[in-house]
């Protein structure tokens, strides 16, 4: 069972918030020690975090829009560059609306909004939503990304629920899925935040219950991300795929 833990007292209640949505309850910053082998919701003045079992002296996983390496990113970015944007269609006069149906910590989101494109973001886990959620505020205090952050909406519900909701005027032009996929054995290197996404959803199964109800609605097409020698996603074959060195995105055209 997940427990919550307040880095201050200034966080307290809402640290009580987040565990009475969660049936948890909250221990004391003193006691954390005692908590090595869990998973931790961690409450501070950066937001709302995750500290690893065993890691109870580093720094707890957030989810950071601001970080150095999501900077550097947005500051290089082109269209032609990115293998995602080639993959959803974007070019510089189109510019598709997108559904990540698999929201996770919102990296791939964040630069689909960054390259200009309107991004709803569903994510059916509650801990992994507040993170985001927190992720999100942070941002939107930061002049620099305003204008990318507004392009990014978020819902915490399920997926194949709220594709199947949605009208005709309401259908994105393209839905992107990035399911959860089993941690290879031998990747040490995994890093952490990746680690504590594994850790949470570990039993989710839903990517292959997700792309028949995405290839129903989407306008255009569907773009699922897969590690680069994984199989296909519901063993559907995808007419396009646009390979990276360590993953690839298969492209299903619904036009």
């Amino acid at each position: 069972m997940l427990k919550v833990v307040a880095e201050t007292p200034v966080q307290q209640e809402q640290a009580e918030t987040i565990a009475a949505a969660l049936y948890t309850t909250v221990i004391p910053v003193a006691n954390v020690a005692e908590e090595a082998a869990q998973i931790l919701v961690w409450v501070s003045d950066q937001g709302v975090g995750l500290r690893l079992p065993g890691r109870t002296l580093t720094k707890p996983v957030y989810v950071d829009f601001l970080s150095s390496v999501m900077t550097y990113r947005q500051r290089h970015m082109a269209i032609k560059n990115e293998l995602i944007a080639k993959a959803i269609g974007l070019k510089t006069n189109q510019l598709p609306t997108v559904i990540d149906a698999t929201a996770g910590f919102g990296r791939d989101a964040f630069v689909l909004a960054a390259l200009g494109c309107q991004v709803t973001m569903l994510e059916q886990h509650t801990v992994v939503a507040l993170m985001l959620k927190s992720g999100l505020e942070r941002a939107r205090k930061n002049s620099s990304i305003t204008s990318i952050i507004a392009r990014m909406s978020l819902f915490e519900t399920d997926a194949v629920r709220y594709l199947l909701l949605l009208n005709a005027q309401q259908r994105p032009d393209v839905i992107y899925l990035d399911p959860m996929f089993p941690v290879r054995q031998k990747s040490a290197q995994v890093k952490k935040d990746m680690q504590a996404l594994h850790l949470l959803l570990k039993h989710d199964t839903s990517g292959d219950l997700l792309l028949m109800p995405a290839l129903d609605c989407a306008r255009k097409r569907v773009v699922v991300k897969r590690p680069r020698n994984a199989p296909n996603l519901a063993n559907i074959a995808p007419q396009l795929s646009f390979n990276g060195k360590s993953s690839r995105f298969d492209v299903y055209l619904t036009t």
